[in-house]
């Protein structure tokens, strides 16, 4: 019989994966080249998943697209030139145009390689940028025409090349802090000359979005593009030494408490793979529960079972619970195991000869090559540093079954023998028998050994600063910081919070410990060191933290891995050392008050920031007038100012002084100004309201505000603004009339007037021209002067009221007189017993009164009524050449020289012309060279008016005036041909264009001459109506001519179109041409004649004698000036006019 044990474990292995970077150089050659190269207008466009390709800079694509494979191996046969877009999507397996960037890169192909897996993987070179413009084959790979996309360059900036040393320089610097870019990398940018590649090489390599890449590529102007990059720079070296700094501080090394457990775990793993430890027994270290089996099996040379097997196991050393699988507590030695194998009723005991001799009973069995395992589970103590423990079992018994040797029993019957003697008789029953050892002693007996080894340790592993807070007045914070993780300066001077992050660092979680966290932080510049301890953080960085054990404790919730601390404090300028330092509290003591465990690593206990900066920033403030309307001097006249200030380091400006300066500070006694009433600190000083009482408010005043920062720092602003004065000022004449002048203006001097009684005067006026009829008389007359005469724009508002002796004046009206020229008053006229008033209403945009004389009329005013006539029958007509004419005549009476026709009149735009006109006039016209627009509509507006008004009923009329035909009608496919039996040609043509709604019909007009211009073309036309034909008799004359003809459109007015010609015929006239009118003048060819013309209607002239007529008409002009008209009869008709 055999036994064994067994424990398993779990190795846990690591493999590290290698990184390496491409880094290629452009030299400036290369560049220079690349500049002078113009793009192809349509390349083959190369979609690139993950990649962005900036010009100059070589990288390797694998292609795996059935098109793009094609495409490349087509460009590597050609000029090996692709254009290269990332897309929008990298998911997308068939990207379109829309979702594709718009902006490019022209790629070279350098070299091709041919995977055995039938991808490709190609190395290109970018080139210059591109723009995409449209799509324009897809198969069997993308077409593009491309548009240039151009990179402006900076020349001579001093700005641009400090940008460029720094994006080397923070390169540099990440290239030094990151572990996975080979050092090579530093020695390809510091040999790149060009500013612009290294740019472009910068851009390609860092550790960017796709998106950012590609806002890089298409950022056309250099500069801010390298401003771009070092922006991005700097946020990668502050991510990069932040993640090295965070693992700098939770590295610790192992002490010799920790070399020793990783030696022994070590020393056991040689051991095992030696065939077992030097001693023969199991090995175990570690803490947590651990389980553990004990397996018992029978073996041997031949077949046999065990029952009622009895194992001793003895449970000893550093553990704090061992127990059975039931939770049975087996911490102690001879510990009795028992019922290995199958339980049950078995025979216990049979007779050799009586069958039915038998007894059984209870018991478990173990057959022949059956095994049977027992589980145990033990927890190695946390109370200690480090200890032993082992698990010690041994075979103590067990029992056999069978005919064994303890089995016989010997049994003598007296006298049955020969003889009478005694007879012996031995049996060999069937029975248990008990062993305490088996044939082999070795496998009788095993061991587990464990080592306890406990590291007790927690750790700072982040400290960092959080700014941009909004606290109260207490400096507490009401939300959470705008700047957090501020591990480098400068700070801004200002509350902020300073947090440590710590960790549970022991090599048992389930052992959890309470803690605390103490800030130190130097004031290096005033030596000021302040103290302070915490164990949670409300406006940390991150969620709000409330204390917790560090461990796990998976049931109850009051631990956790890791912990925040913070406390708030209020950095001035200065420089600062901070120090966190985290400490366990509230440890377990044993019956002799001595802490059962201690933290075992000081090194990673705390945590510094050294020398950070804090640096004050200027505050800025900008005024703001509130006030919506004007403001006047007076008691309500107030001024609202608004101060908006900034710090930086005061988000809410709750330490900002505001110091106001503003018109009507008094001095003190010392001669000093007593300071503002609006000044104070915080938001509440930052509005400033004023009453604009006196004189020394009004016009342009300066106001001001400084605004200072608790560190001395200030800002200013100044506003101007404008304040209206105001003044009442009063006159009295010696007569007894007194003038009140209430004045709204822009200036600061005192405005006042003087009112005297006149020498002048009384005077005596016909006052027809102001609408009253006859003379009248004057009552008083006043010399007035002001003493400024302030202009429309200066005056805001102004009244003046007179004040009188109402027994002794009797005014009706009011005038006003200077150098003799008269201007009447808008005054309001009340007496009241004694008093009389008269108010002068000098309406709104006025000057102030001007110097004169202020003339009080006395009398009944006789008022002159509006006209009694009225223009009635207005009729406005639109002709020929956009002239318009208007007619009208008069209803009632009007009276010459003194009632005048008002005519207004206005065109479609709004421009307006109103002239007085002898109400004699009935007609008027507008001249269609000089006064119209075509398709402008002209409304006339008549009334009759005088001094005493208009008549109420007015004429309106309009026309539209018309000047051409409208639309785009003309005359194709032009023919002529001879007329079959008469002496005449037959002109026929189609109309053409997509508008011939203003046609009225078409004349064909012709000559022996042909013109070039449309506007030369001939006068003689003939009138085909609503006709595309019409017949035209040949004219008269000798020898063979070409004549010309075209066919232009004419319009309900008259308006006719030009035209070149658009065909013509040959005539070969007789030696003599007889007038067919004078042998028969009743033919119906003589009765059409006389059609032909412009605008005919029936006239006397044969076509035939036009060219006399024309020579006697230039015979007229040279000679007498005659005016032929065109014949007709009576007057209709005649609209020839030379």
């Amino acid at each position: 019989m055999n036994k064994k044990f067994q424990l398993k474990e779990l190795l846990l292995s690591s493999t590290i994966d290698g990184e390496s970077e491409f880094f290629p150089l452009l030299s400036d050659e290369d560049e220079q080249k690349i500049d002078k190269e113009k793009n192809p207008e349509v390349l083959p466009i190369l979609p690139l998943r993950n990649t962005v390709l900036f010009p100059g800079v070589i990288i390797p694509i694998t292609v795996t697209r059935a098109r793009s494979i094609k495409l490349i191996k087509e460009a590597e046969k050609n000029n090996k030139i692709v254009g290269v877009v990332s897309q929008k999507d990298s998911k997308i397996e068939l990207p379109q145009l829309t979702d594709l960037n718009k902006i490019g890169t022209v790629a070279q192909i350098l070299k091709v390689l041919k995977m055995p897996d039938g991808n490709i993987t190609a190395v290109i070179q970018g080139r210059k940028r591109f723009e995409l413009d449209e799509m324009i084959e897809t198969d069997p790979y993308y077409k593009a025409r491309i548009k240039d996309y151009v990179e402006v360059k900076p020349y001579s900036d001093k700005e641009f090349d400090a940008l460029v040393s720094s994006i080397k320089d923070l390169a540099l610097k990440i290239i030094d802090e990151s572990p996975n870019i080979p050092n090579e990398a530093s020695i390809a940018i510091k040999n790149i000359k060009s500013s612009s590649f290294v740019i472009n090489f910068v851009s390609s390599n860092m550790s960017i979005s796709m998106l950012n890449k590609q806002n890089l590529l298409e950022e056309i102007d250099l500069k801010k593009r390298a401003i771009k990059v070092l922006e991005l720079l700097s946020k990668e070296l502050q991510m990069l030494e932040m993640k090295n700094e965070i693992q700098s501080k939770v590295r610790t090394d192992l002490d010799q408490q920790q070399r020793e457990y990783f030696l022994h775990q070590q020393m056991k793993a040689i051991q095992e793979e030696l065939g077992g430890s030097g001693s023969g027994k199991e090995i175990e270290g570690g803490s947590g529960q651990k389980t553990f089996d004990l397996t018992v099996s029978t073996g041997g040379s031949s077949s046999w079972s065990a029952r009622s097997i009895v194992i001793e196991m003895d449970v000893i050393g550093a553990l704090d619970s061992a127990t059975d699988s039931a939770g049975v507590d087996i911490m102690m030695v001879d510990n009795m195991l028992t019922d290995f194998g199958t339980g049950g009723s078995t025979e216990t005991f049979r007779h050799q000869d009586d069958i039915n001799n038998t007894t059984s009973a209870m018991r478990y069995v173990l057959d022949f090559e059956d095994e049977a395992t027992w589980q145990g589970y033990v927890t190695p103590s946390t109370q200690v540093d480090t200890g032993d423990y082992s698990i010690e079992v041994t075979l103590a018994s067990y029992v056999l079954y069978g005919q064994l040797p303890d089995c016989m029993e010997e049994v003598t019957t007296r006298g049955t023998g020969p003889n009478g003697t005694d007879e012996t008789r031995t049996y060999m029953h069937y029975c248990e028998v008990t062993s305490y050892a088996d044939d082999v002693a070795s496998t009788s007996d095993d061991i587990i050994e464990g080592k306890v080894q406990n590291f007790h340790d927690i750790g700072v592993t982040n400290l960092a600063v959080n700014q941009g807070y909004t606290v109260d007045e207490n400096g507490a914070a009401m939300g959470a910081p705008t700047m957090p993780g501020m591990t480098t300066g400068p700070l801004n001077p200002a509350w902020s919070s300073v947090q440590a992050s710590v960790r549970h660092l022991g090599n048992n979680m389930m052992e959890t410990y309470d803690w605390e966290v103490n800030f130190e932080i130097e004031n290096t510049v005033t030596g000021v060191t302040h103290t302070e301890t915490a164990d949670s953080c409300t406006f940390g960085f991150g969620e709000i933290y409330t204390h917790l054990e560090l461990g796990e404790d998976p049931m109850g919730g009051t631990a956790f891995e890791m912990g925040e601390a913070c406390i708030m404090y209020e950095f001035t300028p200065g420089i600062y050392n901070i120090t966190a330092t985290v400490s366990m509290i509230n440890i377990d003591q044993d019956e002799n008050g001595v802490d059962v465990y201690a933290d075992m690593s000081a090194r990673n206990d705390d945590s510094s920031i050294y020398e950070i900066t804090a640096l004050n920033n200027r505050p800025s403030v900008t005024l703001t007038l509130e006030n919506t309307e004007d403001v006047v001097i007076g008691p309500e006249g107030l001024i609202t100012i608004v101060a908006n200030a900034d710090d930086a380091d005061d988000e809410g400006g709750l330490a900002l002084t505001y110091i106001w300066d503003h018109p009507g500070i008094p001095e003190g006694e010392n001669g000093t100004a007593i300071p503002s009433t609006c000044n104070g600190e915080g938001p509440a000083s930052s509005t400033c309201q004023l009453i604009a009482l006196d004189a020394d408010w009004a016009g342009v005043q300066t106001y001001s505000v400084e605004v200072v920062d608790p560190y001395g720092s200030s800002a200013k602003d100044f506003l101007n603004v404008f304040v209206w004065n105001h003044v009442i000022t009063t006159s009295t004449t010696a007569s007894g009339i007194e003038m009140v002048y209430d004045l709204t203006y822009d200036g600061t001097s005192a405005f006042t007037v003087s009112l005297t009684d006149s020498d002048e005067g009384p005077y005596t006026q016909d006052l027809t021209n102001f609408g009253y009829a006859g003379e009248y008389t004057s009552v008083a007359v006043l010399d007035y002067s002001p003493s400024t005469t302030y202009m429309p724009e200066d005056v805001y508002a102004q009244s003046i009221t007179m004040n009188y002796d109402a027994s002794t004046l009797a005014p009706t009206s009011a005038f006003w007189i200077s150098n003799g020229n008269w201007a009447q008053l808008d005054a309001s006229i009340t007496a009241a017993g004694n008093d009389g008033t008269l108010t002068i209403d000098m309406g709104e945009n006025g000057q102030v009164l001007s110097q004169g004389e202020i003339v009080l009329m006395g009398g009944e005013l006789q008022i002159i009524e509006a006209p009694e006539g009225n223009p009635a029958g207005l009729n406005v007509v639109a002709t020929a050449g956009g002239q318009i004419t208007a007619t009208w005549s008069y209803v009632g009476t009007t009276v010459p020289g003194f009632d005048w026709l008002s005519m207004q009149i206005c065109d479609s735009n709004g421009d307006c012309d109103t002239t007085q006109e002898n109400t004699t006039l009935a007609a008027h016209s507008m001249s269609g060279q000089t006064d119209t627009e075509h398709g402008v509509t002209y409304t006339y507006t008549l009334s009759v008016c005088n001094v005493g008004g208009c008549h109420p009923t007015i004429a309106t009329g309009s026309a539209v005036a018309d000047k051409e035909v409208d639309g785009d009608a003309v005359a194709e496919s032009m023919t002529v041909a001879n007329k079959e039996g008469a002496d005449a040609w037959t002109v026929s043509w189609t109309v053409g264009g997509t508008d011939s709604s203003d046609v009225a019909g078409w004349k064909v007009c012709w000559t022996d001459y042909s013109w070039s211009t449309a506007g030369a073309m001939p006068t003689t036309c003939a009138d085909a109506g609503a006709e595309t034909s019409t017949d035209i008799n040949h004219p008269g004359g000798t020898g063979t001519k070409t004549y010309y003809f075209t066919a232009v459109p004419y319009d309900d007015k008259g308006n006719m179109d030009n035209a070149e010609p658009g065909t013509d015929i040959l005539l070969e006239h007789k030696n003599s041409q007889v007038d067919p009118c004078e042998t028969n003048p009743d033919s119906a060819e003589c009765a059409n004649i006389g059609n032909a013309g412009d605008d005919a209607e029936g006239g006397s002239v044969p076509t035939w004698t036009w060219g006399v007529i024309i020579g006697l008409v230039v015979v007229a002009f040279v000679v007498g000036a005659f005016i032929l008209s065109r014949g007709g009869e009576g007057e209709d008709g005649k609209d020839w006019d030379y």
